[in-house]
């Protein structure tokens, strides 16, 4: 029987020596009632030997025989989890010594069905650090947080929110939109209840080379699939679709510009077939990128970019 355990699920992949760090800042919650799963994804490093150095009875360690790809993780450890409470940490991040007992006890009522925390933002490579904080109410209805998160009014992270474990699974765990699997669940939580709100930074949140090197095709149709999945009927989060469509168009006009900047063809392309698909007026969008280019060639790769898409579809449509 479940008493106010929380289950911190760490899924993981190749990435020993980030991992060690995370399970020792895990193991070393000043609140006790805890238990560290780890989900291994066929890893190919070292990663079990390094999981065997801890002895502590509070480790389960699993090992999959191939890889299901991090959803079908992210899942198998919400599945396992005995806690009241799960928190994922991202096996490159690390919590600070009072992480969950400040978000634990943060839940009042049934009602609370997540509580989460600023962020500190840090690079190893560079050597820098950054919190993240915003205004947020220490309470505040869900619906209204899912507002306020579409509208990057709330800062948030998975690794940085506790939820009740029974809601996570009431409404489906992590669903297939890509690298938006876990705002997706957050967003599907939150419709069933109260959200609470720790100002302090209480998560270092890894950060890996630079925002350009990011952006992949991957997480550009991560979005897309974020949009399908929000608007088919049923959805636990049919009735935010709209602003998840707007969210995410909003994004991708990020990754659009940053990609021609970047001069980085491919993913630029891919990206604007997408917006564009999903946001029609192509002259509207080539003039705001071409007003926030700052430099010519960038502006003018985007305009013959824009010319040829519309010869295309002139020609297409003869």
């Amino acid at each position: 029987m479940m008493g106010h355990k929380v289950t911190i699920a760490i899924p993981t992949y190749n990435r020993s020596t980030l991992l060690r760090q995370a399970v020792e800042s895990a193991l070393g919650q000043t609140y006790q009632d805890i238990e560290v799963l780890v989900a291994d994804n066929s890893s190919t490093d070292n990663t079990g030997d390094v999981l065997k150095q801890f002895t502590d009875h509070r480790v389960r360690y699993f090992r999959h025989s191939e890889n299901r790809g991090f959803i079908n993780n992210f899942n198998f450890c919400l599945e396992k989890a005995e806690g009241e409470y799960f928190l994922l940490l991202s096996d490159d991040d690390i919590l600070e010594q009072d992480t969950i007992r400040s978000l634990q006890t943060k839940f009042q009522s049934g009602a609370d069905v997540m509580a989460y925390c600023s962020l500190i933002f840090f690079n190893e490579n560079t050597k820098t650090r950054k919190i993240v904080q915003k205004n947020a109410p220490e309470g505040e209805d869900g619906f209204d947080f899912i507002v306020n998160r579409l509208a990057d009014r709330r800062v948030w992270a998975p690794s940085a929110a506790l939820f009740r474990t029974s809601v996570l699974r009431s409404t489906g765990g992590y669903p297939p939109t890509g690298i938006a699997t876990d705002l997706a669940s957050c967003l599907a939580a939150c419709m069933k209840g109260t959200v609470r709100y720790v100002s302090h930074p209480l998560v270092y949140y890894r950060l890996h080379g630079n925002n350009v090197s990011q952006i992949t095709k991957y997480s550009i149709a991560s979005h897309d699939d974020l949009i399908n999945w929000s608007s088919k009927p049923g959805s636990p989060v049919y009735e935010h679709r709209d602003r998840i469509y707007r969210y995410c168009v909003r994004i991708l006009n990020r990754m659009t510009y940053t990609a021609a900047q970047a001069g980085n063809r491919e993913v630029f392309t891919f990206a604007a077939d997408i917006l564009r698909r999903l946001s029609p007026g192509v002259a509207q969008e080539a003039k705001f990128k071409l007003y926030s280019m700052p430099n010519i060639k960038y502006a003018v790769s985007f305009l013959f970019y824009i010319k040829e898409s519309l010869a295309s579809r002139f020609l297409s449509a003869r």
